[in-house]
This record gives C-alpha cells, sequence and structure tokens, in this order.
C-alpha cells in the first residue's frame, strides 16, 4: 500500500522522523479504513517541494488554452492534469483522443 502526505502549507513530512510518520500513517488507516496491522515492511521517500502546487484557477486556465488550440493540436502533462502516473496517462489519453476525434 502507498501513502501520500503533504500539502501546501504543511510540515509534517519535514518536520518528523520516519517512524513518527509511519505512525501517523497506521492512525490514519485504521480512521479512515479499519485497518489496524502492524507493516512487514515499509520505506519512506520525502520529496520536500518536489510536487508542483496549483494555484486558484488553474483548472479555468487549463480549459482555456485547450479551447484555444486547433484540432490538430493538443496538450498533455502533469502540469496540466495531475502529477501522479495515473493521471499522466489519463491526460495522454484524452489529447490522444481529440487528435483521433480531430
Amino acid at each position: 500500500m502507498r501513502l501520500s502526505y503533504g500539502r501546501f502549507g504543511d510540515s509534517l513530512a519535514r518536520s518528523v522522523g520516519d517512524d513518527e510518520l509511519l505512525n501517523s500513517s497506521l492512525d490514519d488507516l485504521q480512521q479512515v479504513f479499519g485497518i489496524s496491522t502492524d507493516p512487514v515492511d515499509f520505506r519512506v521517500q520525502r520529496w520536500i517541494e518536489a510536487m508542483p502546487q496549483y494555484g486558484p484557477g488553474h483548472a479555468e486556465r487549463v480549459a482555456e488554452l485547450r479551447a484555444g488550440l486547433p484540432p490538430t493540436l493538443a496538450v498533455a502533462g502533469a502540469y496540466l492534469d495531475g502529477i501522479g502516473v495515473p493521471a499522466c496517462v489519463g491526460s495522454g489519453t484524452k489529447a490522444a483522443a481529440r487528435l483521433v476525434a480531430g
């Protein structure tokens, strides 16, 4: 299972040790999913300030950008639609579908 923590203005991942972050995640698993277990193994990977933070109005600007493109051009990527692999795959799939529909 993968758990991600942090958002703009949140210092949890920066300010606590691995064990405390693990304990916090185990508490969250219990509260949100009712799962109470000890991990067999775990790894903490910190990407402090590595993830883009979209500002207010981002979705509207992306929609405006796409609306202004000619039918033979499409844009895709994390800078538009989300930083995770599923979001990037979805972005590329939508861009390809736009070009095919032409």
